[in-house]
């Protein structure tokens, strides 16, 4: 016997439309809120006024998020009784009630039952955004080491660009050789980035323009490696499902390192507006690892060869290096490497950061002609090895990743969204970690039966 499936979510989309006008309401108390702050900031008394303004606010926000409370309980009733008893389901259990709705979708005569789903995405972290101008990226196509540096980071730069906005996305970190995705706007929103020389990187982001123009800002678009790690492997990709709650941070943490290619790591998640983290299960490094509940799948990878980037003359080869440690490589494990050449006489210089000075070089090494250099340590480093030059040009725009083991401790992060575009999908991903059978167009459950 079918289901009534227009009773069922016509009923839910009302109380989803309640709840989702409650946090609007929420929203737009925070932001008159930001405008009395404007407003009354000139006085004692008016500081004094302005206090209790925030006392109103907060007891009328405590008031909205007990509504919402008070809306996602009364859903919850409905369905353990009338979308249970639609469903004949015995057990007064929300899971198992969740089950057979799903069940019933997949079942229904003719073709599924869906939902619009939603877009879900992920990234790493930014740095250098002074004024938090840049937010949400949402980006495909990454490919680490090619349309990013070699730890996943893209350097961007933000101008103003005759009467809007442009935002321009380098994968190398002078923001001058490799210009990999870009997109204009003309006023604060969603700027639309598109793909650059063949890079295959595109996507949004949004801005809110402050009138600062930012040079700088480091995006990771993969997992983000701690700058403190011991060892330089990574994450290559993460897949996501739609149980992907919007906000959540996850964190990847070595805890055994025994046997080097096959580290045991903690994956925990921060959900959104706690402190505590819940711990998800155990990853090994080069096993793919999988959350069905919060929607994640990636593999961690081991570094096992020297890794070199931005050398498109291919004039060093061989890298062999030894001694490296994370002390001498401060940024995420890359090091800088420099071939310049005098009368006949090659030098590689290798830098522990972008700085180029005398007091960063960790290691040099000269020869008449081409072939191996035989890099010694300099400052101390404890840095040596050899790399074969095959000389064209100078160069000082080349970077490399050394091999380093991982070890406890060293630990990943990335930052899960969704748009939140489908509304039923939303509501029963973020209230009862359950995803709908979805579509991303021609749903025959209407988003309207919600708005």
């Amino acid at each position: 016997m079918p289901y009534n499936r227009d009773k069922i979510f016509k009923n839910i989309g009302k109380g989803i439309k309640k709840f989702n006008q409650l946090e609007t309401d929420k929203q737009d108390i925070d932001t008159v809120f930001s405008e009395w702050i404007v407003l009354l900031n000139d006085s004692i008394d008016e500081r004094e006024f302005l206090q209790l303004v925030a006392d109103n606010i907060k007891d009328d926000e405590d008031n909205i998020e007990g509504m919402k409370i008070s809306t996602v309980s009364l859903l919850k009733t409905y369905m353990l009784t009338g979308v249970r008893e639609d469903l004949f389901v015995a057990d007064r259990n929300i899971d198992i009630v969740l089950d057979r709705l799903i069940d019933a979708m997949i079942s229904a005569i003719g073709s599924y039952d869906l939902v619009l789903e939603n877009d879900v995405y992920y990234f790493g972290n930014q740095y250098g955004d002074a004024k938090g101008q840049l937010d949400n990226w949402n980006m495909d196509g990454v490919s680490i080491g090619s349309n990013t540096d070699l730890v996943g980071r893209c350097t961007v730069l933000l101008q103003a660009a005759g009467a809007g906005h442009q935002v321009s996305a380098y994968s190398d970190p002078w923001a001058t050789e490799d210009l990999v995705a870009q997109g204009s706007i003309a006023d604060d929103g969603e700027v639309t980035l598109a793909e650059q020389g063949g890079s295959g990187l595109s996507g949004t982001v949004d801005l809110l323009w402050l009138n600062f123009t930012s040079e700088f800002i480091y995006v990771f678009l993969c997992p983000e490696p701690d700058i403190e790690n011991t060892g330089t492997g990574r994450i290559e990709e993460v897949i996501l499902s739609q149980q992907v709650h919007t906000n959540h941070k996850i964190v990847i943490e070595c805890t055994d390192a025994t046997t080097p290619g096959s580290e045991l790591w903690s994956v925990k998640i921060n959900k959104k507006d706690e402190t505590k983290l819940i711990n998800l299960g155990t990853a090994t490094t080069g096993v793919e690892f999988e959350n069905e509940k919060y929607g994640i799948k990636f593999t961690i990878t081991r570094a096992t060869a020297i890794l070199e980037q931005y050398d498109d003359a291919n004039q060093l080869s061989n890298w062999s290096l030894s001694g490296v440690t994370r002390a001498f490589c401060h940024d995420y494990g890359i090091l800088y490497a420099e071939l310049s050449d005098v009368a006949g006489t090659r030098t590689v210089t290798l830098y522990k950061s972008i700085a180029f000075g005398s007091s960063e070089e960790v290691a040099q090494g000269s020869r008449s002609g081409d072939g191996v250099i035989t890099l010694t340590e300099r400052n101390s480093s404890g840095i040596s090895g050899n790399v074969t030059v095959a000389y064209t040009g100078d160069d000082s725009k080349i970077i490399i990743l050394p091999v380093l083991e991982f070890a406890v401790g060293d630990k990943f992060y990335f930052n899960t969204f969704h748009d939140g575009a489908g509304l039923f999908q939303t509501f029963f991903v973020e209230e009862w970690d359950t995803a709908l059978p979805s579509t991303s167009s021609g749903e025959n459950i209407p988003n309207s039966w919600a708005e």
